[in-house]
């Protein structure tokens, strides 16, 4: 006699996790680099349908401004000060439509160097990131 193991299928909404490549930290991003994303997806049935979202805005493939998405994957190149911010990810299957925790996105300020006129003399100082100013 022989047995037989019956599986139930098991069917439930997308479950999500969004989160930067591998070789990214979150507090070394500067500008002008570039940032990769990745949206974990476990989901039975597969998901038929990925969506992106910056501060609650859909997102579109727009390769011109440096934006690019490839299913589970979003790439940002060059980014400016103007991508910090909320990110998500988000699928759907037969059984739903789940989405991601935000994952913040920070960058730091590329150096900049500005000259301050203080009475009679120029002090020099470069700003390294939003909180932090050095004289040089």
């Amino acid at each position: 006699m022989q047995m037989i193991k019956i599986f139930p299928h098991i069917s439930d909404i997308p479950q999500l996790v969004l989160r930067l490549g591998s070789k990214l930290r979150h507090f070394r991003i500067q500008e002008g680099n570039d940032v990769y994303m990745e949206c974990d997806i476990r989901a039975n049935p597969w998901v038929t349908e990925i969506g992106w979202t910056f501060e609650g805005r859909e997102l579109h493939t727009n390769v011109s401004a440096g934006l690019i998405i490839s299913n589970q994957s979003l790439v940002l190149q060059r980014v400016q000060r103007t991508n910090r911010g909320h990110y998500t990810c988000s699928a759907s299957n037969t059984e739903g439509i789940g989405e991601s925790k935000p994952l913040y996105l920070s960058i730091q300020c590329e150096y900049l160097t500005k000259q301050i006129l203080n009475s009679n003399f120029i002090e020099e100082y470069s700003i390294i990131s939003p909180k932090s100013l050095i004289r040089v």
